[in-house]
């Protein structure tokens, strides 16, 4: 399953218990840098995300489909963030 949490203006005062949860329990968290250090998490779960997003979304998101996939994104991530970008590339569908 992909989950993708919002993690506000990226400040720890600001996330969610549930998106917490969520990226505690993933198999796999993605994000930019900044991102998964607002977060305890393994090392080995962690996947940084650069400035080839499309291409690396795609290819974490094909390489890992029995996985949980927490993918971290400032803002509101459905309203003006990643998710469209992620439908305009058919990254999910």
């Amino acid at each position: 399953m992909i989950h993708i949490i919002g993690i506000g203006p990226g400040n720890k005062e600001y996330l969610t218990l549930k998106a917490i949860e969520i990226v505690k329990n993933a198999d796999i968290v993605a994000g930019s840098k900044r991102a998964l250090n607002l977060f305890d998490v393994d090392e080995h779960k962690k996947y940084v995300l650069t400035k080839n997003l499309i291409r690396e979304l795609k290819d974490l998101i094909a390489n890992n489909k029995d996985k949980d996939i927490a993918i971290l994104s400032t803002g509101d991530p459905c309203f003006s963030g990643l998710l469209k970008t992620m439908l305009k590339y058919d990254i999910v569908k």
